[in-house]
């Protein structure tokens, strides 16, 4: 059993270059430019897109005809995602009070001990 030769020339080592550069390299980039400006959950949220960035390059790209579920399950998609980073109006206001709260208290509970009390506290 043989395989037949296979002929590398500027188009396979172009489509290679892509591979590793485009979508590896500038993946990571990416990924780590989001972990600079967002916390790592928030950040992973956005993975969810994957299949609904794939499904519209294969539309723009390879000129495929999205059929009705992709529309749902992209609108689904984007809804969790929506729905996971958006800022919960009620629970900000709960917990801005909750943190005025505690800042106060820490300041109230804060005294100053002179230092031959602290020694002889030890």
């Amino acid at each position: 059993w043989q395989a037949p030769s296979l002929a590398i020339g500027p188009v396979q080592v172009a489509a290679v270059v892509y591979l590793g550069a485009g979508c590896s390299a500038l993946t990571y980039a990416l990924w780590g430019y989001a972990l600079r400006h967002i916390e790592a959950g928030r950040a992973a949220t956005f993975d969810t897109l994957i299949p609904v960035v794939g499904i519209m390059a294969a539309v723009l790209v390879l000129r495929e005809a999205p059929l009705a579920w992709h529309f749902v399950g992209g609108a689904l998609v984007m809804a969790g995602v929506w729905m996971a980073v958006r800022e919960p109006r009620l629970a900000v206001a709960r917990d801005a009070h909750q943190t005025r709260r505690v800042e106060r208290d820490r300041k109230r509970d804060r005294k100053i001990i002179p230092a031959e009390s602290r020694g002889a506290a030890l």
